[in-house]
């Protein structure tokens, strides 16, 4: 069954931070919301809104959002227009590395590739919030607990307001199906509100996620702005997608750069079993393990993470990659039938 194709556009509004690495006390974020983390953000509202947000609907959320969706990497974008009396919107999305600039329409909205030093999409993006525990009971702080938070604000430094700007890939079987039909259950066990179109649920709950960390202090919280049918061409990045009845396919040119995770060892992934890695004669730069957590029963760090090259390696020819699992990047061997 082939998939759809839609770009989603989501505006920021107050601080993400998606946890990269703890260096002294600098916890650093991400520049990008990876795939798994808009999947598990969308797993938690729809089990919470729609069900009984019982563990077991959890896993059942979980699998099939993962069965039927493929998701991309969400970029920071500005607008750099609003509609105009051609009823076009143009959106800058910035990337940290150099590259020739590129642009694409989908539908009645341009978007830009902006390629930029990373000190330059640092400066235009990332923040800092410092801050210390404090031990309630002697109402003093806690010793050696001094950290800074790194974040992407919800307005750029040049005061532009900050969007997240990815692809999703929807199963075309699924797009007009019920919400109670996507998940196989009985209708008994949805809310009443949520008895609707998987679609119409699926932009109602982008419209009150919260991405990445410190949700507890309020980060993370975005809008819902759009969710735009692109149907093939180009993925986010000026990347080139193949058509293909069953997969999702895209193409790296020799010299372009990730735009997400690809897998660089072997990995057990919970749905798909083994997937292969990407050979380290087509790709190459850095590879680091995959982190987080997982909800099985309660949350826990993920125990057996993939080891991915990163964002913003370069392909070293030309290479064809299948989306996978939480948006991984894993190795595609051509098939006479695609």
């Amino acid at each position: 069954m082939p998939f759809k194709h839609y770009r989603v556009i989501l505006r920021l509004l107050s601080p993400l931070h998606v946890g990269k690495r703890k260096y002294r006390n600098l916890m650093e974020t991400r520049e990008y919301v990876p795939g798994r983390t808009l999947w598990g953000a969308l797993t938690a509202r729809i089990t919470r809104d729609c069900l009984s947000g019982e563990s077991k609907m959890y896993q059942i959320v979980g699998d099939k959002l993962t069965e039927h969706l493929r998701f991309g990497y969400l970029w920071p974008a500005v607008k750099i227009s609003g509609k105009n009396d051609n009823k076009t919107e143009k959106f800058e999305v910035y990337f940290p590395w150099k590259a020739k600039e590129s642009k694409d329409t989908s539908g009645s909205i341009e978007f830009t590739y902006k390629f930029v030093e990373p000190d330059a999409f640092d400066y235009l993006f990332k923040f800092g919030y410092m801050g210390q525990p404090i031990e309630t009971d002697r109402k003093v702080t806690e010793e050696g607990q001094l950290h800074e938070s790194e974040f992407i604000g919800p307005v750029s430094r040049d005061n532009r307001k900050v969007y997240l700007v990815g692809d999703l890939w929807i199963k075309a079987g699924v797009v007009d199906a019920n919400l109670q039909d996507f998940l196989a259950i009985d209708k008994a066990q949805l809310v009443t509100s949520c008895q609707k179109k998987f679609m119409e649920v699926l932009t109602e709950v982008m419209n009150n996620l919260q991405l990445g960390g410190e949700k507890g202090y309020g980060w993370g919280r975005v809008k819902f702005e759009d969710i735009i049918p692109v149907n093939g061409r180009k993925a986010i990045g000026d990347v080139q997608i193949i058509p293909h009845s069953e997969k999702v396919i895209l193409e790296f040119a020799k010299g372009q750069h990730l735009t997400a995770h690809a897998l660089a060892a072997q990995w057990e992934s919970p749905l798909d079993g083994t997937l292969s890695p990407v050979s380290n004669d087509k790709i190459r730069g850095l590879i680091e393990p995959l982190t987080g957590y997982e909800y099985k029963g309660k949350f826990s760090p993920i125990t057996n993470p993939p080891i991915c090259y990163v964002p913003g390696n370069k392909c070293d020819i030309n290479t064809r990659l299948e989306v996978g699992a939480f948006g991984l990047l894993v190795n595609y061997e051509h098939e006479s039938s695609s």
